[in-house]
């Protein structure tokens, strides 16, 4: 549905836009759009997968690989991003969810400018380091975090607001390698410490920088600047809107017993609202990792597509997540709902993960406390005239003594089998649970991007390179580009082998009464 909403009304909106507003959408924007447009189309070519034992091929089509309205490639750089942040970056020790929101008037200006949407999160990301390193009480101790930049909310609005996974505890350098110590909770006045030091910080950086007006409001109404169509489409997605009501079911008891239970973590402070109270332990390994679906659901998509519904009257109907006042669905006309789709397009170059503390790029401690493939996950071949070497055993919880802090301590066989029980954890480890979870390591994440067909087996449990006929493992053939070939490859196979193209641009005023029929 999504796909064809974009396909129908994408030429029109572009035009009405380049019309309406003192310029027209940004490039990125539209190349967004197109290139979801052109995503999964086998007519733009494929890569051939052959099975040599019963001969049966499949075709596997190129995506967009964009920061778009794509869901797919959205679900990919989400499952991608926590295959790697669980597996090469956080270690085993316990992680603290900081979520902050940033004020309303705030909102639209962290959303244009890339330099302010950086500060505001690195000051949330710094208090956060701050407080856990004084409740630690360790002189000389280092924390780190990973910072999620989100620029939406749960009804196609802009939102702008950052999810922060901080290691809660710090790591302390001594002669014998990188110890870590856990930290106490954050009380009450610590999260509300957060969200005050937040906000001074905050205001002070946009005084300095030009960007807090403090003129009176009499003065800045009658300005008359006119907007361009991204800052059109940003101040209607921070807008309100039409809404529709259905019935729906209350939350229960335990939903609203778990809100007042975490009312201990939250605080506010004049819009900069602060949240701590999600917390996972060292070992959350099993069948289903607890770290990893935290990791996945910082770096979602902007929306679900099964909360888009269509209306009879050709309007779009997106499901609230929580509803209001009994109003369940945000209701809009096509021209908006493009409009919404648009302002949430993050910008070119602007990263939405970031990395703080000693997970910080140029720090010296990352190579002491992120997480070392093992040996049997690194795939180097044996040299001529020698033996291959045995696979080594799978880590075990324990850890041994710590190595100097420019050798971290290797996962050997000798080392865990002579290895005492301790109750310091050890950084690099990982843990017997989720290594089983990765199965014996053909799962692990051993770069920064990960092959498509493991990332799909590693978070749907679908092995995309079984043969559908005789479940034997298939091989990749050859990548076809070429227009030719692919036309007469798909005619053969009775498949489209015309490029999808969007639809020519109308009226924006004309409203179908169904979608895909004509006015008349």
């Amino acid at each position: 549905m999504l796909y064809g909403l974009v396909q129908e009304h994408l030429a029109t909106y572009v035009a009405h836009a380049a019309r309406t507003y003192a310029a027209p959408l940004p490039k990125y924007v539209v190349a967004a759009f197109d290139g979801y447009l052109a995503c999964d189309d086998l007519a733009r070519g494929f890569v051939r997968c052959h099975c040599d034992g019963c001969g049966h091929d499949v075709l596997v089509a190129f995506s967009c690989k964009l920061r778009g309205p794509c869901p797919s490639c959205a679900s990919r750089r989400m499952c991608n991003e926590a295959a790697t942040l669980v597996d090469r970056i956080l270690p085993n020790v316990p992680v603290r969810q900081w979520v902050m929101s940033l004020p309303f008037e705030l909102r639209a200006l962290a959303a244009k400018r890339s330099d302010v949407l950086a500060a505001m999160e690195r000051i949330f990301a710094e208090e956060i380091a701050r407080v856990t390193t004084r409740l630690a009480s360790i002189a000389g101790a280092r924390t780190g975090s990973v910072g999620f930049v989100q620029r939406f909310g749960s009804s196609l609005n802009v939102h702008v607001h950052f999810h922060t996974l901080a290691i809660d505890g710090v790591f302390e350098k001594t002669a014998m390698g990188v110890r870590f110590h856990d930290a106490p909770p954050p009380s009450k006045d610590d999260v509300s410490e957060v969200a005050r030091r937040v906000r001074e910080r905050a205001l002070l950086w946009l005084r300095r920088r030009g960007y807090l007006d403090e003129r009176a409001a009499e003065e800045r109404s009658n300005e008359t600047i006119e907007p361009s169509a991204l800052d059109a489409c940003t101040q209607l997605a921070l807008a309100g809107g039409a809404y529709l009501a259905r019935p729906f079911e209350h939350k229960d008891g335990p939903d609203a017993a778990f809100e007042r239970r975490e009312r201990r973590f939250s605080a506010a402070c004049d819009g900069f609202d602060v949240h701590c109270a999600v917390r996972i332990a060292a070992d959350d390994g099993g069948r289903r990792s607890a770290r990893e679906r935290l990791v996945r659901y910082c770096s979602r998509s902007a929306f679900a597509l099964d909360r888009i519904e269509l209306l009879p009257d050709g309007r779009i109907a997106h499901l609230l997540k929580s509803p209001r006042r009994g109003r369940t669905h945000r209701v809009m006309s096509p021209m908006e709902f493009m409009a919404r789709l648009a302002a949430l397009i993050p910008p070119p170059k602007t990263p939405l993960v970031r990395y703080h503390g000693v997970f910080a790029p140029r720090s010296s401690w990352r190579s002491l406390v992120t997480p070392k493939p093992p040996a049997r996950a690194a795939k180097s071949e044996p040299c001529a005239g020698h033996a291959p070497l045995p696979a080594a055993p799978a880590p075990a919880p324990a850890s041994p003594a710590p190595a100097s802090p420019c050798a971290p301590p290797a996962l050997s066989a000798r080392s865990l089998a002579h290895a005492e029980p301790t109750v310091r954890v050890e950084p690099t480890l990982i843990s017997v649970l989720h290594w089983g979870r990765l199965l014996e390591g053909e799962l692990f994440a051993t770069s920064r991007y990960v092959e498509w067909a493991v990332l799909m087996k590693r978070s749907f449990g679908f092995d995309a390179l079984r043969c559908p006929r005789c479940e034997r493992r298939m091989r990749v053939l050859s990548t076809i580009t070429d227009s030719a070939v692919v036309r007469r490859i798909l005619d053969h196979l009775n498949l489209p082998s015309q490029p999808r193209t969007a639809a020519p641009a109308r009226d924006p005023t004309w409203e179908p009464m169904a979608f895909g029929v004509d006015a008349a």
